[in-house]
């Protein structure tokens, strides 16, 4: 029995086995068909759309096209009927939302400049329903907003080139917002200008002048970067010409922030009155070069860092007399010989063979004086640029005074002391007079 029950149920268990991995053969084939049929339907979807999308701008160009081409006498030109406006208005808004979903800016404003001459045309015609025209310019204007709003965040992200940013603000001109292309024009090197000072003051690589040297370098090329991109926008006569000039002025005043926090400290520490101004010369340098493009910055710079470098003066002046006085505590008050030529412009005597030499009588502190007087000329004569003349001529006046003082005092000392001699030589002679008779 158990030998006919094997051979009962074993071609049965092996006839179900087989068929089971018929099955899982088969759904295997089938799901591979499943899928490759799937794949194709995708790539034929594709295809189609592609083709759908170039049937709609190539037959929106038709119409345009054709519709622009008629030219009948005025009195014969047959207004569009209200359907094929509906037509129209259809096409614009699928094609212009198109265009628009594959960023294709410049053709969604060729589009969008067509059909503004077209709605101003059928406006002024008078033929056409209100309705239909309101529809048509709500499409453009809807569209038209987001445009705009599309090219503002262009011109709104920092890592946007500069030709990039161009492009964008080009746009916004062509569709009538120049005042919103000026504005983002100034804010984007505005951001370049503030991020750039903060990377230049954080570098602490440049020392002294040479600080000042590439922050103005830099800060004035970024305003005459500015100023070409907004001429090659608006042009030379454009009427908001006066927001650049007032951006550029702030932008100056930027600037003489950052001169009067690093030259402060510098001054200082060192007490050199020439490396404030060397500062000054590099600042004076790169703003003027900003006159070739109409630029005339520098009375903004100038009235802007001139406090600071009075005051920088003025300090050093103070010093100038403390260092005076101290000439004059270790003088010996005894007259010497000093060639005339020597102390006037020392090594650059150019006296001819047959003329005398002249010379003066001085004493020490003033030979050490009329040396300093000159030392403190050549550093700040550059500071005239400044128009600072007047703080200048106080400041020399100011130390003639003083030594003034010290050789009046010296004078009275000496009167005193020669008095005193004589009255004791006087009381000398008559005690000695007295002695003898």
């Amino acid at each position: 029995m158990e030998n006919q029950t094997q051979s009962h149920t074993s071609p049965d268990f092996f006839s179900v086995s087989t068929d089971r991995d018929d099955d899982d053969e088969l759904q295997s084939m089938t799901g591979k068909g499943i899928m490759h049929l799937c794949s194709e339907l995708i790539e034929l979807k594709a295809a189609s759309n592609e083709e759908f999308q170039r049937n709609i701008i190539s037959n929106y160009s038709a119409f345009v096209r054709v519709f622009e081409e008629i030219e009948e006498e005025p009195a014969c030109i047959d207004s569009p009927q209200p359907s094929e406006l509906d037509a129209l208005i259809n096409d614009v808004s699928e094609t212009l939302d198109l265009l628009l979903s594959e960023n294709k800016i410049d053709e969604a404003l060729d589009i969008m400049d067509l059909e503004d001459e077209n709605f101003q045309r059928l406006k002024f015609e008078g033929s056409t329903p209100s309705d239909v025209l309101m529809l048509y310019n709500s499409v453009i204007c809807e569209r038209k907003a987001m445009l705009t709003h599309q090219l503002t965040l262009v011109a709104e992200n920092p890592r946007t080139a500069a030709p990039e940013l161009q492009m964008a603000l080009d746009g916004l001109c062509r569709l009538g917002d120049s005042h919103l292309a000026t504005r983002l024009l100034l804010e984007y090197y505005h951001l370049r200008i503030a991020t750039g000072v903060h990377d230049l003051w954080c570098s602490k690589t440049y020392l002294y002048g040479l600080y000042i040297r590439e922050l103005a370098k830099f800060v004035f090329s970024m305003i005459s970067q500015a100023s070409r991109s907004f001429i090659m926008l608006h042009g030379e006569a454009f009427p908001y010409a006066s927001e650049l000039i007032q951006w550029a002025c702030e932008e100056t005043k930027v600037f003489a922030v950052c001169f009067n926090k690093y030259v402060k400290p510098i001054s200082e520490i060192n007490g050199r009155l020439s490396t404030v101004v060397e500062a000054v010369q590099f600042a004076m340098l790169f703003c003027s070069l900003l006159e070739t493009q109409k630029l005339e910055l520098w009375p903004h710079l100038i009235e802007n860092i001139r406090p600071c470098v009075e005051e920088i003066l003025q300090k050093h002046i103070e010093h100038y007399k403390k260092v005076i006085g101290i000439f004059a505590a270790t003088d010996s008050w005894v007259l010497g010989r000093y060639l005339v030529s020597g102390i006037v412009n020392e090594g650059c005597s150019s006296m001819a063979v047959w003329q005398q030499p002249e010379y003066c009588l001085l004493t020490s502190s003033s030979r050490k004086f009329v040396t300093l007087l000159q030392a403190i000329i050549e550093d700040v004569s550059p500071l005239v640029a400044l128009q600072m003349e007047g703080s200048i001529l106080s400041g020399l006046t100011n130390l003639f005074v003083e030594y003034t003082i010290i050789l009046e005092r010296a004078i009275t000392c000496e009167k005193l002391l020669l008095k005193k001699m004589v009255q004791e030589s006087i009381w000398q002679s008559h005690c000695l007079n007295r002695s003898l008779f």
